[in-house]
């Protein structure tokens, strides 16, 4: 079966995208409207590629089309920063135990 890894989730964000944008919506809603579609065709494809029915990486451009380069960067950051403090644990460890020895 193609997609559903998410329970489908992209249809439920298309379907509110589609309500968002509609003209009787003030001008902030429909502009949200028109992000929401952007990252629903994002997440169509998260989908997809989490259900094995896209390859690797297929859903990145459409994702790029909903953030920032930047947001990618501050995640990576905060990811590095993390493994960091992790490496920097183990290192303390391990001289402990080989100054036990």
């Amino acid at each position: 079966m193609s997609g559903g890894s998410y329970d489908y989730l992209c249809y439920k964000m298309h379907d509110a995208a589609v309500r968002l944008k509609h003209k009787t919506q003030p001008a902030y809603r429909r502009a949200f409207g028109e992000l929401m579609l952007s990252c629903s065709k994002a997440m169509k494809d998260i989908e997809w590629v989490d259900s094995a029915d896209m390859g690797d990486g297929d859903d990145k451009n459409a994702i790029m089309q909903c953030i920032r380069f930047s947001d990618v960067l501050r995640c990576t950051l905060e990811e590095a920063k993390h493994m960091s403090e992790e490496l920097r644990l183990l290192i303390e460890l391990a001289e402990t135990e080989r100054k036990l020895k």
